[in-house]
């Protein structure tokens, strides 16, 4: 069997389908920019969460943390703190796993 020159086409279909094959995983790239963004508002929210959560803890500690001010007790900061946490904080983090594993599994990037 002779030897082929670079610039001479494949001899078989299969050589030609290992070779579209070789150059398409060659040319995939990974779009996470989606990914990247819920991750940082996942971030965001849980830093949002936590420091609601600290300020309603240290109401429960001493009432002087109710600053006077009828929208910052305890009543009106825990639903702001558990909405926080669970559906931005948790919802945010489950779409970012949910994109990251799915485009990773299937191969494809989101647009």
């Amino acid at each position: 069997m002779p030897l082929c020159h670079p610039a001479e086409p494949p001899e078989t279909m299969n050589d030609l389908t290992s070779s579209v094959a070789a150059r398409a995983l060659e040319r995939f790239t990974y779009d996470d920019g989606i990914v990247r963004k819920f991750v940082f508002a996942s971030f965001i929210w849980g830093v949002v969460g936590l420091l609601v959560g600290v300020i309603i803890a240290l109401q429960l500690a001493d009432a002087r943390f109710n600053l006077g001010l009828e929208w910052t007790t305890f009543g009106r900061l825990r639903p702001l703190h558990t909405n926080a946490v669970i559906f931005a904080f948790a919802g945010n983090g489950i779409f970012a796993a949910v994109y990251y594993s799915e485009v990773g599994r299937e191969g494809l990037p989101v647009r």
